[in-house]
């Protein structure tokens, strides 16, 4: 050992390293203490600034921070006063080992002064410590201080870092177990150093109680702790301060109250710092009292504190004491009226049962007496020998008797008249009776207003579905109002003829027609009653909207006219054929000029008197009523002799045949398949209007010379 000591040098440590001092010692390194006896310099540096963290036994927050590096595994920090604190050396101000004490080599020989230093000059391999003036079988190594004091002893071995161990007044210990404190080796506290000031109880390191200014400082046991620098017994496991005491049968730490202590029946009150009792289990405040016979908390009435009974109360707003109303307490702009009724006070006013207080927007707080047991506004009266509240009638505040009433502001006679319901208004009885704003009256008689109406003079009618009536009308079903017929009613199937007949409609058909003269035939066809008669023969004639058409053609031999083919036969079935002027009735000439100036506005021509020739607009209201000339063929042809092409349905009775045509010159050509029938208008000097029915209803016009049918219109 001594070989070795003789052979290393004392190091030389930077002056920085001084500045992280704790001149009494680490308390929580055991190292640091048993290093502080042996330093005898605390140094000072201008590079104090560079190692500010040295922190017991733990390292350098970072090493970095300092500009450093950490030496491997072996790191090394010391005090201000040459303490070793940590196991914690920076590079950038680093230690190098050399032979001799103070000199600071370079990274492997050579002196260098310390302020160029730099990474990679300290290593504590053992292969390499022999290239920095040691031996490869270097036992240990000592680390000096600025005063060449020993700080450490590290062991060598053959690993890389040596293991360390510590000098404590020329002893060698192992400080893991122990430490040193003023050159005396002393055990750990589990793993903690202590000072003289200090004891170790259970592992735990604990401050001895008192001071050594004082009095002779004392340990203390586990089921007490120091209080200031006195001894006290624990509080069931806690401890309290001078300001504290431990409340007998609780082991509750409570704070004194003023100087004094308390049971666990009192409690110390805020504000007063005196000792009360409990009101029950409840605390209360300088404000408030225990009531007594309830032990309910209360707060004093008033700022005299006053207090009271269970049968009182304290009354918001004045802070006065009253007795509580039955059990109900009330306000200042309250009463309690007999028998124990809490009430508004009236103003400024009570009052007793029988009154009320009046109060609203118009009248302000006013006793008036209950009528009977109603009170009433400022707008209602108590109506004499009734004691009924009643309206003032209109706003002039008029009251009236019970032989009276009010209708909307107007005074009735009940004997009289009634307010109706709903409306309001002031009515008459009917009769005897009232009747509502759905009903009217018909000079005595009630009736309902949506069933029935009043139809003058005084006469109840019923309504005709919504629609009143006179009396030259009458409702006919369902619901249509209709002019009397005469003085006599009809039913839906039936019509009013120049306001004197009642007609039965027929069939479907709409048309209005002399009953005396018309009837219906065949379900939906009106045919006069009585045929016309011509010639010789009798026709019949059907009425189509608003004209009467005979019901066939015209058979009526005059010069010139001839039956198809010359076959008389056919003159019975299909009529005679004419030339336009026959037709007309004119002279043979108007075939080749024009005899307009002759013309009629209904020209007879060959018709039956009474009867004329149709004119183009009178064969097209015909189409029109029939739905138009593309169906008019088909509902105008009779049913029959129409082989050809094909019958028709004749629905109007009309009978349209198949008469053909016959030139000037006697060619025939069409009977059985067309139909052709003059017009009484003039196309020209020589040619005329015709109608030509085969499949529909034609309008043309052709020469005056051609034998066409004639069909007689009614005039």
């Amino acid at each position: 050992m001594n070989r070795m000591l003789s052979v290393l040098s004392a190091l030389a440590v930077l002056a920085g390293f001084w500045s992280c001092s704790t001149n009494s010692g680490d308390a929580d390194n055991p190292d640091s203490k048993a290093n502080a006896q042996n330093s005898s310099s605390s140094g000072t540096s201008s590079n104090a600034d560079l190692y500010p963290y040295c922190y017991g036994y733990s390292t350098y927050k970072d090493c970095n921070l300092i500009g450093g590096k950490w030496i491997q595994d072996a790191l090394y920090c010391l005090s201000g006063g040459g303490t070793l604190v940590t196991a914690a050396y920076c590079n950038e101000r680093g230690i190098n080992i050399d032979n001799t004490p103070g000199d600071l080599p370079s990274s492997n020989s050579g002196d260098t002064p310390y302020s160029s230093w730099e990474e990679g000059d300290i290593t504590w391999s053992s292969s390499s410590m022999g290239t920095d003036g040691l031996s490869s079988s270097s036992e240990f190594v000592v680390i000096y201080n600025s005063s060449s004091s020993i700080l450490q002893i590290s062991f060598s071995s053959s690993s890389d870092v040596p293991p360390k161990g510590w000098i404590c007044g020329g002893t060698v210990y192992d400080y893991s177990t122990h430490f040193c404190r003023d050159s005396e080796l002393v055990e750990l506290c589990g793993t903690s150093t202590y000072t003289a000031t200090q004891f170790c109880q259970n592992g735990v390191v604990k401050d001895f109680c008192g001071n050594y200014f004082n009095y002779n400082p004392q340990p203390y046991t586990e089921k007490q702790f120091c209080q200031g620098y006195e001894i006290k017994d624990l509080c069931g496991t806690q401890t309290y301060t001078s300001q504290q005491f431990c409340q007998e049968g609780t082991n509750v730490v409570k704070n004194y109250c003023g100087t004094a202590t308390y049971t666990v029946t009192q409690f110390c009150q805020v504000g007063t710092n005196e000792v009360k009792s409990l009101c029950g289990t409840q605390t209360y405040t300088e404000r408030q009292f225990c009531q007594e016979g309830t032990n309910e908390v209360k707060d004093f009435c008033g700022w005299n504190g006053n207090t009271y009974y269970s049968s009182q109360f304290c009354q918001e707003g004045t802070n006065e004491v009253k007795s509580l109303c039955g059990t109900t307490t009330y306000i200042a702009t309250q009463f309690c009226q007999s028998p124990n009724v809490v009430k508004n006070l009236c103003g400024t006013q009570t009052y007793t049962a029988t009154q009320f207080c009046q109060s609203s927007n118009v009248v302000n707080n006013v006793v008036k007496d209950l009528c009977g047991t109603q009170t009433y506004t400022e707008r209602q009266f108590c109506q004499e020998g009734t004691n009924e509240v009643k309206d003032f009638c209109g706003w002039n505040g008029n009251t009236y008797y019970s032989s009276q009433f009010c209708c909307d502001g107007r005074i009735g006679n009940t004997s009289t008249q009634f307010c109706q319901v709903g409306t309001n208004i002031l009515k008459d009885f009917c009769g005897t009776a009232t009747y509502t704003a759905s009903e009217s009256c018909c000079g005595t008689t009630v009736h309902n207003t949506s069933q029935k109406f009043c139809q003058s003079p005084n006469v109840v009618k019923e309504l005709c579905g919504t629609t009143t009536y006179t009396a030259t009308q009458f409702c006919q079903s369902p619901n249509v109002v209709k002019e009397l017929c005469g003085n006599k009613t009809y039913i839906a199937s039936q019509f009013c003829y120049n306001n004197d007949k009642v007609g039965d409609t027929c069939g479907s058909r709409r048309e209005i027609f002399d009953p005396d003269l018309y009837e219906c035939r065949t379900g939906d066809k009106i045919y006069l009653k009585q045929p016309v008669t011509h010639g010789g023969e009798n026709y019949e004639a059907v009425l189509i909207g608003t004209q009467t058409w005979l019901t066939r053609n015209l058979n009526y031999n005059v010069s010139g006219s001839v039956c198809y083919g010359n076959n008389a036969s056919n003159c019975t079935s299909y009529g005679r054929l004419y030339n336009w002027a026959m037709a007309m009735d004119f002279l043979s000439t108007c075939n080749q000029t024009s005899c307009a100036s002759q013309m009629q506005a209904k020209h007879k021509g060959i018709c039956p008197s009474g009867w004329h020739i149709p004119s183009s607009a009178e064969w097209a209201t015909l189409e029109n009523y029939v739905g138009g000339a593309t169906t008019a063929g088909k509902y105008l042809k009779a049913t029959s002799l129409w082989g050809a092409t094909s019958n028709g349905t004749d629905d109007y009775g009309f009978s349209a045949l198949p008469g053909g045509i016959s030139s000037s010159g006697g060619y025939f050509s069409g009977a059985g398949s067309v139909g052709y029938w003059w017009n009484s208008n003039e196309y020209g000097s020589d040619d005329a209007i015709h109608r030509m029915i085969s499949d529909e209803s034609y309008r043309y016009y052709t020469s005056k010379a051609h034998l066409f049918s004639v069909r007689c219109l009614n005039d």
